[in-house]
């Protein structure tokens, strides 16, 4: 029987890059893992994240330059 995994995308202004990096290091936290890389569409900047049924303590993410 395969785990449940939850998908999720955050999202924020690529002028808000500080308020977007809180909020991709609070759900790596949670236990959600990033899946990909980040990506930009129409001025907003995105995370793909996942999270398998048994989440693991993730390490806060560093601050990158796009």
């Amino acid at each position: 029987m395969n785990e449940p995994i939850d998908y999720i995308i955050v999202g924020s202004d690529a002028d808000d890059f500080t308020r977007f990096t809180k909020n991709v290091s609070r759900k790596l936290q949670d236990g959600y893992e990033l899946y990909g890389g980040p990506f930009v569409v129409n001025g907003v900047v995105h995370q793909a994240l996942v999270r398998h049924s048994h989440p693991k303590k993730a390490e806060t993410v560093t601050p990158v330059t796009i």
